[in-house]
């Protein structure tokens, strides 16, 4: 099993340890949240001198997060190191099979959770993808029947819930009459996670800037156990 590490700014580089031979470096739901370029070039300079194998992670994209994630691809194929990289986005996906052919592509979390392995997958039978990624039970072992040669990542110790484009986390200052923010002070890096309650989830929820997250670790050893094709644990701090 290949245990992951996803980190997306540079105070992350701490909680590397031993056990992790990989590293996720991005964001899935937020491309406000990538690292600056200096941050990058320390991250890759990490990931080159411990030897680990680097895995690009990009999130959706409008027409703003778009040229953010085309400066990041830039600055990581500089340096030889854009090996792999998680989709959650077609925009970015057309991007990566035109520009990056070679590129290893993995189906993220908000992009794979909207097919059924049992029936006929766009990804995996006409774009060729073979790695998925997901942080529930929701598959299991039978759909996998009418594929194969296919992996999945499983995300650990939360499970996504729900995003937006609205991060109500945003300096009120900083807020426009517009769905969304203009202005970003990464202000909820700042703050860190909220925990919040919710009457109708058992669970406690976790809020991180535009996305709500939900505890997976008491299905994480069912899920493991059930589903052989899963042999990456990537854990989000």
């Amino acid at each position: 099993m290949e245990n992951v590490l996803l980190i997306n700014r540079i105070e992350d580089i701490k909680l590397l340890t031993d056990k992790y031979s990989r590293v996720y470096l991005g964001n899935e739901f937020c491309s406000r949240l990538l690292p600056t370029e200096s941050e990058i070039k320390k991250i890759l300079a990490v990931v080159k001198k411990e030897k680990l194998k680097l895995t690009i992670v990009t999130s959706f994209a409008g027409e703003d997060e778009l040229k953010k994630i085309k400066k990041f691809f830039s600055i990581v194929n500089k340096h030889e190191m854009l090996d792999e990289v998680v989709v959650n986005d077609y925009g970015i996906l057309n991007l990566l099979i035109n520009k990056y052919p070679k590129v290893k592509l993995v189906a993220g979390r908000a992009l794979s959770r909207f097919y059924n392995f049992d029936k006929k997958n766009y990804l995996y039978d006409k774009i060729g993808i073979r790695r998925f990624e997901f942080d529930s039970n929701r598959i299991n072992e039978d759909a996998l029947k009418n594929i194969s040669s296919v992996k999945f990542s499983y995300y650990h110790p939360y499970s996504i819930l729900n995003t937006t484009r609205y991060c109500s986390v945003v300096d009120k200052k900083n807020k426009s009459s517009n769905i969304g923010i203009l202005k970003c002070n990464q202000e909820c890096q700042k703050i860190g996670s909220l925990k919040l309650k919710n009457k109708l989830i058992r669970n406690k929820l976790t809020l991180r800037g535009n996305a709500i997250f939900i505890n997976n670790k008491e299905d994480k050893l069912k899920v493991i156990k059930n589903i052989k094709a899963i042999d990456r644990l990537v854990f989000q701090n």
